[in-house]
Formats: C-alpha cells, sequence, structure tokens
C-alpha cells in the first residue's frame, strides 16, 4: 500500500466514527422521543364559542361591516338568482376537498369545535373615489392534523398560470395597534405582486396578501408553520392564513400598501376573535379542562 493511502486512513477512521457517532446520538433521540410519547398525532384546537361555524364549514360570525369597508349585498356586483349577498362567495364540494375542508373527518368532530372551515367575502369600501373600492377578504383555519400548508398565493398563483413579479413580492410591515396581542406588535405580512393569466388581465399587476396564524401567534411564511407543527413537544395545534387583496390592479404599489394597511386594521381584530388565542392552546396542553363542546357558535 502506498504512503498516499496509509496517510488518508486516519481521516477515514475519523470519519466513519463522526458518523457512526451521528447515528447512535440521533436513533438515542429518537428512542427518547418515542418514549416519551413525544410522536403522539396532533391534536385539534376547539374554536372559541362565540365563532359561528355553518354546517357547510363557513364562518358566519364575521361582521358584515368593518368600519368604512361593507360585505357586497346582494346583485350589487352580479345578478343571479340566489339568496346569497354577492360578497358572500361559497367555494363548490370540489374545491372544498382540494383544500382539504368538510371531509368526512370534519364532519365527525363538527359539534364538538373541532373541524377545518373557511370564509371568502368581498368587501366594497363605502367612500368614494377611493383606489381600491373593493377587497376579497380569505380566511382558512386547519386543525388536528401536521397540514404541510401548501394552499399560499405564491405556489397556487404560479399553479394558476400567473406570472409572479418578483422584483414587487416581499415581506411588508404593517402595524394593527388594535389588535390583541401579540398581534398588536409590527406584523411581517408577505406581499405576492401577480400578472394573470387571462389575456385581459396581462400587462397589469395585482397584489395578494397574507399573514398566517399558529397557535395564536403570527408567522410570515409556512415554512415557519412547518417548523412550529413539526415540534414533538407540540400536542395541540392549529393554523389560520389570513389573506387579502384589492380586487382591482396596482397602479402605485406604495399606496396600495397603505389601503392594505389600513384594510387589514379593519377587519384583523374581528377575525381574531374567531381564532384560538396563545392562551387557550396553552390551557390545552397544561391538561386544564376543555370548555364544554355544546353547540354554542354552530349554525345551520
Amino acid at each position: 500500500m502506498s504512503g498516499h493511502d496509509e496517510s488518508r486512513r486516519p481521516r477515514l477512521l475519523e470519519a466513519h466514527f463522526l458518523i457512526a457517532a451521528v447515528t447512535l446520538c440521533v436513533t438515542a433521540v429518537w428512542m427518547l422521543a418515542w418514549g416519551n410519547k413525544w410522536f403522539l398525532p396532533k391534536k385539534p384546537v376547539p374554536w372559541p364559542e362565540g365563532t359561528i361555524i355553518t354546517q357547510d364549514f363557513r364562518l358566519d360570525s364575521l361582521p358584515i361591516e368593518f368600519g368604512p369597508f361593507v360585505r357586497a349585498a346582494d346583485d350589487v356586483i352580479a345578478r343571479d338568482e340566489d339568496d346569497l349577498p354577492d360578497g358572500e362567495i361559497i367555494l363548490p364540494d370540489d374545491q372544498l376537498e382540494l383544500l382539504r375542508i368538510g371531509t368526512s373527518y370534519d364532519k365527525s368532530r363538527y359539534a364538538d369545535r373541532l373541524s377545518n372551515w373557511y370564509l371568502i367575502r368581498q368587501y366594497l369600501d363605502k367612500r368614494d373615489g377611493g383606489m381600491h373600492p373593493a377587497w376579497r377578504l380569505e380566511v382558512y383555519y386547519y386543525t388536528g392534523a401536521l397540514d404541510a400548508v401548501p394552499h399560499v398565493p405564491d405556489i397556487c398563483l404560479v399553479a394558476g398560470g400567473a406570472k409572479t413579479v418578483d422584483a414587487d413580492s416581499g415581506t411588508v410591515t404593517f402595524r394593527v395597534p388594535s389588535a390583541r396581542s401579540p398581534w398588536d406588535e409590527p406584523l411581517e405580512v408577505r406581499r405576492v405582486v401577480f400578472q394573470p393569466a387571462d389575456r385581459l388581465g396581462r400587462g397589469q399587476k395585482y397584489a395578494s396578501y397574507y399573514i398566517l396564524n399558529f397557535n395564536g401567534a403570527p408567522k410570515k411564511s409556512r415554512n415557519r408553520v412547518r417548523l412550529a407543527q413539526a415540534n414533538p413537544l407540540v400536542r395541540y395545534c392549529y393554523f389560520a392564513k389570513i389573506q387579502f387583496a384589492p380586487v382591482g390592479p396596482v397602479r402605485d404599489q406604495a399606496e396600495t400598501d397603505k389601503c392594505a394597511e389600513e384594510f387589514l386594521n379593519n377587519v384583523l381584530p374581528s377575525v381574531l376573535k374567531a381564532l384560538p388565542t396563545a392562551e387557550d392552546v396553552k390551557q390545552l396542553h397544561s391538561g386544564r379542562p376543555q370548555s364544554s363542546a355544546s353547540n354554542t357558535g354552530l349554525s345551520g
């Protein structure tokens, strides 16, 4: 054997030793976690009493009016024969299936306030002459599962054929001082600017904003939610996506951001009332008795 090969042997032995040591450490941690039942399935967090969820899994207790913004009334946007306001958007079953809302699992836990739910509404600005007279608000609530958080505009818009404008997309800081803690601190909100795939909108830019809520605390990215979900010490968990967007195109991004911050200031405090607080989740982890799972907060 050459001297060169002899000189490599100590390094190879050292590398093998390190690999073996790391493997043993990982195995030991895994066995400790298993022994302490850290890998038990995630448990669902009930939505607060007073939060009204319809039997088709829509949030129904959110006010129809926030400051200058009011839910679009019937036949304001489109002429139709249903009795629903134009601003109340109901998803068909196939879309709900893709969103994993209204499944048989949800139906089995609906009466205990433990199902997933959603809300999609369009609000109109009652003031004349505003840059963005219409806004779309979406809220999605998921609990009791290790979900991959796939439904964010960064991914879904591209999947639908839109083209994101990376130079204008990014994180913006909004302040909502009237929101409950810790949401009254500066919030890092994700802004996605895109050009739609259809010909009518080609060449125009649109913006969509969102922030995620994990166990009562704001998260700006789905990767941060995934990391929090993967924590073996977290037994009870939920996450919610709060998404909002001006309906029309963006002509001045800075002004649109100001309008978006104003809209968030009006809607966020009420949206948070429909979501469990960090203290609610903490009580579940401490083993304190949960509130009565009656039909309070349910609606037909």
